[in-house]
C-alpha cells in the first residue's frame, strides 16, 4: 500500500511539475500564434532580403515593390487591402480637409465650391483622358523646395491612383465612419487620436453662388495620397489659391500655433482630432482619402477573409511607421480579426 502511495505522489508531482512548465511556457505559446509586427523605420527599403513573412507599406510604394521584385526568385504580391479588411469597399477616413474657422466664416461660398471641385477629383484622377504627366507635374510644381517627390511617371499609375483611395465625403454624411475610426483607434492607442465635438463637423449652408475670394488662400498637404486629392486643382491653378505640398512629419506646424499658416489644410485624422477637434480653431470639411495602406508578401496567398487572416497567426509583418496611422490601423484590424499581436525589434 505505501508503494503505491510512493507511486502516486510521484506521479502527482510529476504531472504538476509537468502543468507547470506548460504554465510558464504560455506566454511562449502565446506569443507563437501571436502575429509580430516588426518597426520599419525606412519604406524604400521593404524588400524580401529583409527576410519578413508580410510587409505593411502604402501606395504607391506597394506597387513599386511588387513591380520591382518580378521575376526574381523572391517576387512580392499584394495579398492584403487593409481598406476591404477594415470593412468593404468604402475603407475608413484617413486624410481630412480643415478650414481655418476665420477664413471659413468670410468665405463660406468659395469653400463650398472649392469642396465641389475636390469631389470631381477623384472621377478626373482616374479618367482615359487624364495623363500621369500632367498629374505628377502638377503635385511636383507645388512641392517644398528640396523635397524628392513620392509621385513620379515610373511609379504612378491608374491602377496605384485607384489604390489610394482619393473620394471626398462630406463631413456631414461621413460623421459616423469618422467617429467610430476614431473610436477604433483610441481602443488600441488611447492617445492616438481623441473624440470630436460636433461643431468639429461642417454642416453646408448650400449657398446659390460662389462668392470672390476676399484674401489669397494657402492650402498645405502631405506628399503621397493626400497630394493626389488636390491634384485637379493644382494642375488648374485656380485663381487665389496658393498650394504647398509639405513634408508629412511637418504638416502639423502649419495648424497650430497663435497664428496657423494653412487657411485649408489636408492633414490625417487622427492628427486632427488631437489638434483640432474641439472645431474652435478649424472645422473639418470632408475626407479626402480613405486608406492606401497594402500587405505583400512572397506568398501569393490572399488575405481576403476571416478564415485566411487566422494564417497570420505566428507570422512577422514589417511595418511602416509603427507607431503612426499605418501601424495603428494594423493594429486595430488585427484586434477585429481577434489576432493577438506583439511589437518586435
Amino acid at each position: 500500500m505505501k508503494k503505491f502511495v510512493v507511486k502516486t505522489v510521484a506521479f502527482l508531482v510529476a504531472l504538476t511539475a509537468t502543468l507547470g512548465l506548460a504554465s510558464c511556457g504560455g506566454d511562449s505559446s502565446v506569443e507563437e500564434k501571436s502575429v509580430t509586427l516588426v518597426p520599419i523605420a525606412d519604406p524604400k527599403t521593404v524588400s524580401p532580403a529583409l527576410g519578413y513573412d508580410y510587409y505593411l507599406v502604402a501606395e504607391p510604394l506597394a506597387s513599386a515593390k511588387v513591380k520591382g521584385t518580378a521575376g526574381t526568385s523572391m517576387p512580392l504580391h499584394i495579398v492584403g487591402d487593409l481598406q476591404k479588411l477594415y470593412g468593404g469597399e468604402n475603407g475608413y477616413p484617413q486624410a481630412v480637409l480643415v478650414a481655418r474657422n476665420d477664413f471659413l466664416e468670410e468665405n463660406g461660398a468659395w469653400v463650398e465650391s472649392f469642396t465641389a471641385e475636390v469631389a470631381r477629383s477623384a472621377t478626373w484622377l482616374t479618367a482615359e483622358t487624364t495623363e500621369i504627366t500632367t498629374i505628377v507635374n502638377a503635385v511636383a510644381t507645388n512641392l517644398t523646395e528640396g523635397m524628392t517627390p513620392s509621385l513620379t511617371e515610373v511609379n504612378l499609375t491608374k491602377e496605384v491612383i485607384a489604390n489610394s483611395g482619393v473620394r471626398f465625403v462630406k463631413a456631414s454624411e461621413n460623421k459616423t465612419a469618422v467617429n467610430a475610426f476614431l473610436s477604433e483607434l483610441i481602443g488600441v492607442s488611447e492617445n492616438s487620436a481623441k473624440a470630436v465635438a460636433d461643431g468639429f463637423f461642417y454642416e453646408e449652408k448650400g449657398f446659390s453662388q460662389a462668392t470672390v475670394l476676399s484674401e489669397s488662400v494657402d492650402i498645405y498637404m502631405p506628399d503621397g495620397a493626400p497630394a493626389l486629392s488636390m491634384a485637379k486643382l493644382m494642375s488648374e491653378e485656380m485663381d487665389g489659391c496658393e498650394f504647398h505640398v509639405v513634408n508629412a512629419g511637418t504638416i502639423a506646424t502649419f495648424v497650430t500655433g497663435e497664428s496657423p499658416e494653412a487657411e485649408l489644410c489636408v492633414l490625417p485624422l487622427n492628427a486632427a482630432s488631437k489638434l483640432l477637434g474641439t472645431g474652435t480653431a478649424y472645422t473639418m470639411l470632408g475626407t479626402v482619402t480613405h486608406g492606401n495602406l497594402y500587405l505583400l508578401s512572397t506568398n501569393p496567398t490572399p488575405l481576403d477573409s476571416a478564415e485566411a487572416m487566422k494564417g497570420l497567426a505566428g507570422k512577422r509583418i514589417g511595418t511602416i511607421q509603427i507607431e503612426n496611422v499605418p501601424g495603428l490601423t494594423l493594429k486595430l484590424i488585427l484586434k477585429k480579426y481577434d489576432l493577438a499581436y506583439t511589437q518586435g525589434a
